[in-house]
């Protein structure tokens, strides 16, 4: 169909990508902004969030409660290999964020706005090549405080006691060993106060540091546990009652394993049980995944690619039940309900791909590929946690239509200090340059802010390009392009 139009003023035409359709817009001439639509009741948001360490940024991946992410913020952090802890710090009811990183020898703590944002943060000194942190009440002052390992510092443990506000005033270094890969704190022997346990990975050595509840670790054990220990966790897995360890030995040229040291109930590790796992065994994470009462285990394969799903046989035994290839030099992986099904998924740090690979759980202890999600550079370590859980995401997108602009919002929080700009470009000699910008102090859950679009007088094509933001969530984009002309125009459909 043909269609002509004779105007005395000056016509846009934009050409979108909306399918087919090409669509007619007139340049505005009113630039008030109005907002539509009626404000709808917002429930609390319970989705579990990600909290990514890579080797200069963190990136706060906020889950819709499916799986998916479908926003997410970034936040500057020191240089080099990274590890990150998500705990309310400063006991406000929200959860903040600690991260390691190596080369520049800092813990970054980030304290949450209450909107799931990180911009407020401060850099702690440790020791030198700073390779993991814990948290835990080391003192017992009812504050938490922050410990880490250190790989090249004779003082190769730091503790940052916590205070009331969130902040790590004092800083003790102790324990004198080399290449400490990991740390985890608990209480291995069963008397209340907060243990800590190392790896050290070119002695093959695991240490069990016992605290006394005043921030000391006046006693400790030494366990060898074969070739290279890289990561540590724990957990009770032969439901006895008493914490257990379970660390993953590394091995790049042969396969790795795991292993289990079982404890007797008063803080030693008598028994040792040793499986074969990939090749370049790294990360570890356990959890029930088969919904049996026994904790599992779930390790990344670096140097192979792959993940393993160990079984728990009910007696604190385990077998391959699951191994799966993921990507290129898996790290890190976070066990956690993604899509609110009461089945434990995994996020899993690819770190040679710059993404994160969710597998979704099953229920019978076996995994399926769900999504790959971008995020900064090379990822080494993954938390989760609900980093906003009374306020919720606001979700920004832009809209093109019938001679305005709309931004919606249509995430499950409001956003709040909203900001914009129209730019129109083109023309003959490119003497159109016309900027206009927007803004609402609130623009609630799917509610509209409708900005018309700025006149313009010239001849020629046109690029529009549009951006807005908000104090609680990203920017986002939107371009068009199209051609201004005088008195008539022909549309083709």
């Amino acid at each position: 169909m043909r269609t002509k139009i004779f105007t005395l003023g000056v016509i846009l035409l934009f050409t979108l990508s909306f399918g087919n359709n090409v669509v007619l817009y007139a340049s505005g001439t009113n630039h008030n902004n109005a907002v539509t639509n009626q404000q709808q009741t917002v429930s609390i948001n319970s989705n579990e969030d990600l909290i990514v360490a890579g080797y200069d940024n963190i990136t706060v991946l906020y889950g819709d409660g499916t799986g998916g992410f479908p926003q997410q913020n970034d936040y500057p952090k020191g240089d080099g290999q990274a590890d990150v802890i998500a705990e309310d710090f400063n006991d406000d009811d929200y959860i903040d964020v600690a991260v390691t990183s190596y080369w520049d020898d800092v813990v970054t703590v980030c304290i949450n706005d209450g909107f799931g944002g990180f911009s407020d943060s401060v850099n702690y000194s440790t020791g030198l090549g700073v390779t993991a942190i814990d948290s835990g009440d080391l003192n017992e002052d009812g504050f938490l405080d922050i410990i880490t390992c250190n790989s090249e510092d004779t003082a190769s443990i730091t503790i940052l006691f916590g205070d009331d506000s969130g902040g790590f005033g004092d800083r003790v270094d102790f324990f004198n060993e080399w290449v400490l890969t990991d740390i985890v704190v608990a209480d291995f022997d069963n008397d209340t106060h907060m243990d800590v346990a190392v790896t050290q990975y070119p002695l093959q050595r695991v240490f069990v540091l016992f605290g006394d509840g005043s921030g000391s670790f006046p006693n400790y054990d030494t366990y060898n546990v074969g070739i290279n220990p890289y990561q540590i966790t724990w957990g009770d897995v032969n439901n006895d009652g008493s914490t257990d360890i379970i660390i993953t030995n590394y091995d790049q040229y042969d396969v790795g394993s795991i292993k289990v040291l079982l404890n007797d109930g008063a803080g030693e590790f008598t028994s040792q049980f040793e499986y074969i796992a990939g090749l370049g065994t790294l990360g570890i994470v356990i959890d029930n995944f088969d919904d049996d009462g026994f904790l599992d285990v779930a390790v990344t394969n670096f140097i192979d690619g792959t993940l393993m799903i160990f079984i728990n046989d009910g007696s604190g035994g385990f077998e391959i039940l699951q191994e799966i290839f993921i990507g290129i030099m898996p790290y890190g992986l976070s066990s956690v309900d993604l899509n609110r099904d009461s089945v434990k998924d995994l996020a899993i740090a690819i770190s040679d791909e710059d993404t994160i690979c969710i597998l979704l759980g099953t229920g019978a202890g076996t995994f399926i590929s769900n999504s790959y999600q971008s995020v900064g550079a090379t990822p080494y370590a993954i938390a989760a946690a609900n980093v906003n859980p009374n306020t919720g995401t606001p979700m920004l997108t832009i809209d093109i239509h019938d001679k305005k602009v709309t931004i919606s919002n249509t995430g499950d929080a409001d956003a709040e200090q909203v900001t914009g700009q129209i730019n129109i470009t083109g023309g003959i000699l490119r003497l159109i340059d016309k900027q206009e910008p927007f803004s609402s102090d609130v623009l609630s859950v799917n509610q509209e802010l409708v900005v018309p679009l700025p006149s313009v007088f010239g001849l020629g094509s046109l690029k529009i390009d549009i951006w807005v933001e908000a104090s609680n969530s990203k920017r986002v984009q939107k371009s068009a392009e199209g051609f201004i002309v005088f008195i008539w125009m022909v549309l083709r459909s």
